[in-house]
C-alpha cells in the first residue's frame, strides 16, 4: 500500500464549522471520534497524528467531546477489519457495543 497524506481544505474546514454552530444552535449533542483502524495502518498515512490532533483541536475549541479510538488493542484483531481502515459488520458491532456506547453514556452521563 502506497502511503498518504490527508488534506485539509479551508472549504472542509468552514463546512465543519458551521455544522458545529447549526447544532449548537439546535442544542444537539456532538462528539468527535478518530475511528478504530488496523494497527498496521497507522504507517500508510503521513500526517496521521498532525490529523488527528487538527481534529482534537477543533474539538477543544468547540467543547465538543473527542475520543481517539484507533490505538486500542482491539485495532490488532484483523478479523474486525474488512480493510486495514474499515470495520466489517463484526468489527462494527464490536465497537459500537463495547467501546463506543459506554464512552457515549459515560460523557453524557446516559
Amino acid at each position: 500500500m502506497k502511503p498518504i497524506e490527508v488534506s485539509i481544505h479551508n472549504e472542509e474546514i468552514a463546512y465543519l464549522k458551521e455544522f458545529i454552530d447549526i447544532c449548537k444552535s439546535n442544542n444537539i449533542k456532538l462528539s468527535f471520534v478518530y475511528a478504530p483502524e488496523y494497527i498496521e495502518a497507522s504507517q500508510y498515512v503521513t500526517n496521521r497524528d498532525s490529523f488527528k490532533n487538527f481534529i482534537r483541536e477543533i474539538a477543544y475549541k468547540n467543547d465538543i467531546p473527542f475520543a481517539d479510538f484507533s490505538q486500542y488493542d482491539f485495532c490488532k484483531d484483523t478479523t474486525l477489519f474488512c480493510n486495514m481502515r474499515h470495520l466489517n459488520s463484526h468489527g462494527a458491532d464490536k465497537f459500537t457495543s463495547e467501546y463506543y456506547v459506554p464512552w457515549i453514556k459515560k460523557i453524557y452521563g446516559l
